[in-house]
């Protein structure tokens, strides 16, 4: 198939890279071009604008940081929706509020575009394994034609058709606010054993078989907080944007989300602290130097 692919970040990359793989014929397009020139000399073929990669294509996918981004990418005058061919199907990856969603989807609609928001679980690895998460929302029918793709990009099993447009961003949502949370509550449980005095890596052992195990857990401590490695692999920065989304959505169906709000204000004060593009396990280290401790650290 033509699959145009648009956002080559640390998740994109490895998704249109598994494209190009799996024998599809796949432009790519990216603000920094060091990363398209790589895709190129990998058989990719390159598009020099965001509407030339919407005319390039059946499909196009798009991996972005913020609605913001999205919403330019989508509905500016050079965009995806103003320059799609007839009849194709945009597919956005990013996590988005279901506002961001319904206003790409009514624009596509309106051009007789299919539209899917299809947020994506899994980090790096399983972008690069090929073994995402997929949740999305819209037509049934835009979803059916488009499964074989996603299937590149995801395990069968883990990809979900949840509903009309906006039901994907919504399941994101849910699911970052989760992970913001664990992620907090994380960082105080090692930091509170440290001070004591206990042998971390031997805590996080007993954790991983006890009832406070959980993926974030297992994805944020041993190699990254216990090594002292806080290298981005999801960063502080965007989970904070997402939680900043859950708030608002929040208030918008005036659901009570006091340990979500909670997250938040941890996430915000590691990134006021310069925390911002390190991984979300960093969100340990504020509350470290209140304490007067490191964890893994060895004396």
């Amino acid at each position: 198939m033509n699959v145009s692919f648009i956002g080559l970040g640390l998740m994109g990359s490895r998704m249109a890279r598994n494209l190009i793989n799996a024998g599809h014929r796949v432009t790519v397009h990216n603000r920094s071009q060091a990363v398209v020139d790589e895709f190129v000399a990998e058989g990719a073929l390159r598009a020099s604008s965001t509407a030339e990669a919407a005319q390039a294509s059946e499909f196009i996918m798009t991996a972005l940081p913020t609605p913001q981004t999205v919403q330019d990418v989508f509905l500016g005058p050079d965009g995806i929706v103003a320059n799609a061919r007839d009849g194709a199907i945009l597919i956005d990856f990013s996590t988005n509020g279901p506002d961001t969603a319904r206003r790409c989807a009514e624009a596509a609609y309106a051009r007789g575009l299919g539209y899917l928001d299809a947020p994506m679980s899994g980090g790096p690895a399983g972008a690069e394994a090929g073994t995402l998460s997929i949740m999305t929302g819209g037509e049934k029918a835009h979803f059916e034609a488009s499964l074989g793709l996603l299937e590149v990009l995801g395990q069968r099993e883990k990809i979900f058709h949840c509903g009309a447009v906006g039901a994907g961003s919504v399941v994101k949502l849910a699911n970052q606010l989760l992970v913001g949370v664990a992620n907090a509550a994380c960082a105080e449980a090692f930091v509170m054993a440290a001070k004591y005095g206990l042998d971390v890596s031997q805590l996080y052992e007993i954790l991983n078989g006890a009832m406070g195990q959980s993926a974030v857990m297992t994805w944020t401590i041993p190699d990254s907080t216990l090594k002292r490695d806080f290298s981005p692999r999801f960063a502080v920065d965007l989970i904070t944007k997402d939680l900043g989304l859950i708030t608002d959505f929040g208030k918008e169906q005036g659901v009570r989300l006091a340990m979500a709000t909670m997250a938040d204000l941890l996430h915000r004060e590691a990134q006021a602290q310069g925390e911002g593009e390190n991984n979300l396990s960093a969100v340990i280290r504020p509350l470290e130097r209140l304490a007067g401790v490191e964890v893994g650290s060895v004396d």
